[in-house]
């Protein structure tokens, strides 16, 4: 999976700065941190650029799904078939027990993996989250 991407671009505000830095430091590819210095028209422009938008749910994995971009959103508390962001290119997975930290990096790259072969695209090369 490593090879399709070119690096992760992290958004969020600032006070997703902690685990910004957590997901930066375990990343095997280069980050693009833009955690607090971007607002929403700037976060969409990013995110209709990116291959793919993976992330909790949240504002920005809507806002990936509304400009088309391939998007996983993760759920552990929440009713992902209510809340879920709406699309041909967006998917979820959930955690049964609510428990988000316990889904398992296997099985979100496995998502990330088919959602990508289902809407196959050239010239984006980025993954946010």
């Amino acid at each position: 999976m490593q090879a399709q991407f070119d690096a992760v671009v992290l958004l969020g505000s600032p006070a997703d700065r902690a685990q910004a830095g957590t997901i930066a430091a375990a990343s095997a590819l280069p980050c693009i941190d833009l955690v607090g210095a971007t607002g929403l028209l700037e976060a969409a422009a990013v995110l209709s650029r990116a291959r793919a938008f993976v992330g909790n749910d949240s504002g920005l994995g809507h806002i990936a799904a509304a400009v088309r971009t391939p998007t996983l959103t993760l759920f552990g508390p929440g009713e992902p078939r209510r809340y879920h962001p709406w699309g041909v290119r967006a998917v979820w997975l959930a955690q049964p027990e609510g428990e988000i930290e316990r889904l398992a990096v296997a099985e979100v790259s496995t998502a990330l993996a088919t959602l990508l072969e289902r809407h196959a695209e050239t010239g984006q090369s980025a993954v946010g989250c």
